[in-house]
C-alpha cells in the first residue's frame, strides 16, 4: 500500500538538469576524446554520435513537455451534483472529476492521468495514456546511445591495446 509522504512532494527540474548535464558531458567526452581514436569510418561514429545525441534531446524534450493525458473536470457541474449522480469511488476528491477504470492521481503533479503508468522523475512528468509512446521512445533512444558508445568504446580500447602491444614489440 502507499503511504502519503509527510512532506508534500513537488515538480523538480532538478532531474532534468543533471540528466541533461551529464548526458551532455558524456557525449563531448566521447565526441572529442574517445570517437578520435577509431581510425576506419571516423566520419560515421561521430555523424551516427550527432545523429543519436539529437534524437536523445529531441525525445527528451517531447517526453518531457507531452500532455500524459491530465483528466479535465466537466463544465458546469459542481462536485455535490457529480457526487450525487455518480460513486464516490469513480471521484477524484483533489480534481474534482470523473476517473476512468487505470486512472490516478499524482501527488507530484497533483492531477489525475488516464491510464496512469508513473511519474518519472528524469521527464519530469506523468506517463500515461497519451505520452506513453513518447515516453518509450526516449527509452529507445537512450537504449540505441548507449549500445552504440559502449561498441564503440570497446572497439576503441581494442584499436588503442593493439597499438600499445604493436609498439612495444618493435622496441624488443
Amino acid at each position: 500500500m502507499l503511504r502519503v509522504p509527510l512532506i508534500p512532494l513537488k515538480r523538480n527540474h532538478k532531474t532534468q538538469a543533471l540528466f541533461m548535464t551529464l548526458f551532455s558531458i558524456i557525449c563531448i567526452i566521447n565526441m572529442f576524446i574517445l570517437l578520435p581514436t577509431v581510425r576506419n569510418g571516423k566520419r560515421y561514429y561521430q555523424m551516427f554520435n550527432a545523429i543519436t545525441t539529437l534524437l536523445v534531446f529531441l525525445s527528451f524534450i517531447y517526453a518531457s513537455c507531452k500532455d500524459p493525458g491530465i483528466l479535465k473536470p466537466e463544465k458546469g457541474r459542481s462536485f455535490l451534483e457529480l457526487l450525487r449522480d455518480i460513486n464516490p469511488a469513480d471521484l477524484c476528491p483533489e480534481c474534482k472529476v470523473i476517473r476512468s477504470a487505470r486512472s490516478r492521481h499524482c501527488a507530484i503533479c497533483n492531477c489525475c492521468v488516464e491510464r496512469f503508468d508513473h511519474h518519472c522523475p528524469w521527464v519530469n512528468n506523468c506517463v500515461g495514456i497519451k505520452n506513453h509512446n513518447a515516453f518509450l521512445t526516449f527509452l529507445a533512444m537512450i537504449w540505441v546511445k548507449i549500445v552504440f558508445h559502449f561498441a564503440v568504446n570497446i572497439y576503441g580500447l581494442i584499436i588503442n591495446i593493439e597499438k600499445q602491444v604493436n609498439q612495444e614489440g618493435l622496441g624488443c
